[in-house]
Order: structure tokens, then C-alpha cells, then sequence
């Protein structure tokens, strides 16, 4: 299965130049000389172009190290090898969105992919704060790589694969006869089902055979009802027949045959394995050729 995580390049540097200027405030508001002011001002990411080139090139650098914790899903972007593309998408002068395609199991929860796609920009941002306080800051430094490594673990959490599905399997709830074609009598159809097993006389079974030849191998065929229309019912039927030695049934080639032994009658029933109360009933005489 493939996913998308959708990330915005422009998000990601404000959110770390926002946060090295609240540094920036909270040291010069905690001595407020002339050094201090200085200082904070040096140690705030801003717009000018060394900040950018600065800042741009750590986010490539973060970037590559969140596809080093992705490893195993990620796949090449349009065809192109995903270092090449990431790049390009990360120069100042390419659209704000980049993405990174991901080849995840089937059983990956769909509900984690914004989490997934949140996940990775606070990594980013959390390398990216490392980089910049790492030359001015080594102690602050520390805390942003204690804080990409948690956010990792939230990462790799993500992956959680969701639980098999129990199948589900829909048994039908009734058997139609197809063939062979047996004429109605009296209203109802020349086979008993349970709908009118109670009203519809067993002799007229017999007055309404399926006429077949000795050595004739023929189809029984059917169709199944289930509760709704939307699925189709699986097909759990058996057959057998009252009398073994006129006709013989049996699973050849991938459908129910029965097998004319000698002249005679017999009834043939086909019925649910898993339902007593479906079944339907016809009978079948057995002629010479």
C-alpha cells in the first residue's frame, strides 16, 4: 500500500527561526546588557542569507536523516532517485510542499498517516535546531538531539500494524435450482425448499422428474440467496442422493454431477453444510438411452 507524507519546507523554517528568537529573548531578558544583547540577536535565526543557506542546508541534512529512520518505506519519487528529488524541492526556488512516497503493508492503520506526516516535520525541525545551536550552544544543542530522538520513537510507533480481520464468511440463505429446468405445478417450483416443504405435496415431486438417460453425466447447477445483495453468499452446498444405486452424485471438475446408474427414481437434495434449513429437493428418473 502507498502512502504520501505531505511536508511544507516554509512551515518547518519558520517554526525553527521562531524558536531560536524566543532563545534569543529569553537571554536577553534574563541580563539585558550590552553583551547579552548581542548575543541573543547572533544566536536568532533570521531572514538574511547566510541564515537561509545556513538553515536550507540543515533541512536537506535533516531530511536525509529522517530517510535514514524510513528506510524501509521509502520509494523513488516519479521515477527518480529520491535524493535528487528531495534536493530540488528543498532549493529557495521550488514550490513550498515537498513529499516523501512510502511502500507500507497493507495492515498499516491509514489513521496514523497526518500523525506519520507531523512526526517527520518535528524530527526535521528538532535536527535542524541541533545544527544551528551545536557551533554557539553545545549544551542546548544536546536537548534538541535528546528531542529528535523521542520524537523517533514516535515515529517507528506509527508503524503499528493493525490487527488481521476475522473473515467474515456469509452463508446463503436459500437454494434455486437453476437446472435442470423443472415446470411449476400448482404454483410452485418442481423442488421443495423450506419455504414450501409444508404445503407442496411430495407426489408431485415425482410428477415432475428430471428425466436423464443411464451413462448421461449431467450438471446440476444452482444459484444462491443471501441475506442482502451486496455479497455474494460462499457456496458451502452438498449433495446426495436417496438412492445411490439409480443415481450416483458427486464434485467432478469443479460442479455437482449426478451419474444415472440404472432405470428407476430417486430424489436428490442439496443442502447448506453450515444451515439444516437450507436445502432444496428435486426429484430425478432414470430412463435407458
Amino acid at each position: 500500500m502507498e502512502i504520501k507524507l505531505q511536508l511544507s519546507k516554509e512551515e518547518i523554517l519558520q517554526r525553527v527561526k521562531a524558536k531560536t528568537k524566543m532563545k534569543g529573548y529569553a537571554d536577553m531578558a534574563s541580563k539585558e546588557t550590552a553583551d547579552s544583547i548581542r548575543y541573543a540577536h547572533n544566536e536568532e535565526a533570521g531572514d538574511d542569507p547566510d541564515s537561509q543557506f545556513l538553515l536550507l542546508s540543515s533541512l536537506r541534512t535533516g531530511l536525509g536523516r529522517l530517510k535514514s529512520v524510513l528506510v524501509e518505506y521509502v520509494v523513488a519519487f516519479d521515477g527518480a532517485d529520491v535524493a535528487d528529488n528531495i534536493h530540488d524541492n528543498l532549493s529557495e526556488t521550488t514550490v513550498d510542499i515537498f513529499t516523501l512516497t512510502m511502500e507500507v503493508s497493507e495492515r498499516f492503520n491509514k489513521a496514523y498517516t497526518q500523525p506519520l506526516a507531523d512526526h517527520a516535520s518535528d524530527y526535521i525541525e528538532d535536527q535542524m535546531l541541533y545544527d544551528w545551536y551545536l557551533p554557539i550552544a553545545p549544551e542546548i544543542a544536546k536537548n534538541f538531539a535528546a528531542a529528535a530522538a523521542a520524537v523517533q520513537l514516535e515515529i517507528v510507533r506509527c508503524f503499528v500494524k493493525t490487527r488481521p480481520k476475522v473473515p467474515a464468511y456469509k452463508y446463503p440463505t436459500a437454494i434455486i435450482i437453476s437446472y435442470p429446468i423443472i415446470p411449476d405445478r400448482d404454483g410452485f417450483p418442481g423442488y421443495i425448499t423450506p419455504d414450501n416443504k409444508d404445503t407442496m405435496r411430495p407426489e408431485l415431486l415425482f410428477q415432475n422428474p428430471w428425466i436423464v438417460g443411464i451413462g448421461q453425466e449431467s450438471e446440476i447447477s444452482y444459484t444462491l440467496r443471501s441475506e442482502s445483495d451486496d455479497y455474494r453468499p460462499m457456496d458451502d452446498i452438498m449433495v446426495r442422493a436417496d438412492n445411490e444405486t439409480i443415481c450416483g452424485v458427486g464434485f467432478h471438475q469443479g460442479r455437482w454431477c449426478c451419474f444415472p446408474r440404472r432405470t428407476g427414481f430417486t430424489t436428490i437434495t442439496l443442502y447448506s453444510r453450515h444451515d439444516d434449513t437450507v436445502f432444496a429437493q428435486f426429484a430425478i428418473r432414470v430412463v435407458d438411452k
